[in-house]
């Protein structure tokens, strides 16, 4: 459960774009740490202790946010790491000349991890007849992830001008693995 209103309207991270909703469990440590502290304030505020305990109240009311962003962070560089699994088998489906929204309902039935839901979203939007760009863009602002975002674009971008379909699944597919390459340098 999760109130509507970010906290952080987003957080630029490793090229990931996040949102931080405020959950109810964040509220649970911050209540803990004000309690810390307001036990802190009474019992020991003339001894040794006083700092150390200031530092665990904030430690309490901070540790699940921190928490969330890095489960987040390692979320969504699986996501980049199964995409492109996915591109890679989509350009072999591609190129044996079956057309790309069939190829993408065939590939959608392998498991990619936590881009699994994603990717059987697509297909069924496919299946229900929603035009291929429109299915794309929805799977790019669904995954919320900066290079799978660039990558549909391109896709699409060829795709409109024209360009053979197969080549640039290729290339975005090689430019994916050079920007996981670079970032893991």
């Amino acid at each position: 459960t999760s109130y509507e209103l970010c906290i952080f309207s987003s957080i630029e991270c490793d090229n990931t774009k996040m949102r931080i909703k405020f959950k109810n469990k964040y509220m649970v440590g911050i209540v803990l740490g004000i309690g810390i502290l307001m036990i802190d304030f009474a019992f020991f505020l003339k001894t040794k202790w006083f700092i150390s305990i200031i530092i665990l109240a904030l430690t309490a009311a901070w540790i699940q946010f921190w928490i969330d962003f890095f489960i987040e962070i390692k979320r969504q560089k699986e996501i980049e790491l199964k995409f492109l699994e996915f591109i890679r088998s989509l350009v072999g489906t591609v190129k044996s000349g079956i057309p790309v929204p069939s190829a993408i309902l065939r590939v959608a039935n392998e498991d990619y991890g936590a881009l699994s839901p994603y990717i059987r979203k697509l297909a069924n939007q496919i299946e229900w007849g929603v035009p291929i760009h429109r299915a794309l863009v929805n799977f790019s602002n669904d995954t919320d992830n900066l290079v799978i975002k660039r990558s549909v674009s391109i896709v699409i971008e060829a795709d409109k001008s024209g360009g053979e379909i197969s080549d640039v699944l290729e290339s975005v597919s090689t430019s994916v693995f050079n920007i996981k390459r670079l970032k893991d340098e």
